[in-house]
């Protein structure tokens, strides 16, 4: 009782329960939109590591000359905001609390991402 978990990949998740030499296990609860949300950046683009203890690196595949990133909390409140110019990588640090962010990277040519870390 009063035990959690949060899945840190997309999947399919169960819970097994073992008492007294009794097995059972609950139905399979699938889990998605973990990671890579939105991406127009095409398939260079890579976040790293997910999850994170903070310190995430961002490839955006082609050097951009501006590019800007957001941070919000799963509520839609914006805790971090960050420019960086000429660059085809960036690094965020998330110091907030331990849970799931929402990362926007925007960057010129149109190009936009959305991302969903979890920080543990």
């Amino acid at each position: 009782t009063n035990q959690t978990f949060t899945a840190n990949t997309n999947g399919n998740y169960a819970i097994q329960v073992i008492e007294n030499g009794c097995v059972d296990s609950s139905a399979c609860i699938a889990v998605n939109g973990i990671g890579i949300l939105e991406n127009s950046f095409g398939d260079t683009f890579k976040v790293f590591p997910n999850p994170t203890s903070g310190n995430l690196s961002i490839i955006l595949g082609n050097k951009h000359e501006n590019v800007s990133a957001k941070i919000f909390t799963l509520e839609g409140q914006e805790v971090g905001r960050y420019e960086f110019h000429k660059t085809a990588k960036i690094g965020l640090v998330i110091d907030q609390a331990n849970g799931f962010y929402f990362i926007e990277i925007v960057a010129s040519g149109n190009k936009k991402a959305v991302i969903k870390i979890l920080k543990n």
